[in-house]
């Protein structure tokens, strides 16, 4: 199950990295590729605190929730991963970053 889990975030960060840097400024990343980028270095809680800001400028997004959720396990904030991916599945019960 974990090593299914795994294949399925590598996947899905494949995919998040070929998408465009959505309402990004001219050469500055926005807060979910500042907050990826801090993931894919290991700073999980740098990570969470930037998904946090993307959620809170976009509260209906579920790809900066979806990560946060993410960013949360890591850091081995369990209650909060789980709410997080709760609140993705509440504002879209179809999303999956791998159909994207």
């Amino acid at each position: 199950m974990i090593a299914r889990l795994a294949k399925v975030f590598a996947v899905v960060l494949f995919l998040a990295s070929a998408a465009p840097a959505w309402g990004a400024e001219e050469g500055k990343p926005d807060l979910f590729e500042q907050a990826k980028a801090a993931y894919l270095k290991k700073q999980f809680g740098k990570s969470a605190v930037l998904l946090e800001k993307a959620v809170a400028a976009s509260p209906k997004d579920p790809r900066s929730q979806y990560f946060l959720g993410y960013s949360y396990y890591k850091t081995r904030s369990f209650p909060k991963s789980m709410a997080a991916f709760q609140k993705t599945y509440d504002l879209d019960p179809a999303y999956s970053p791998a159909r994207k």
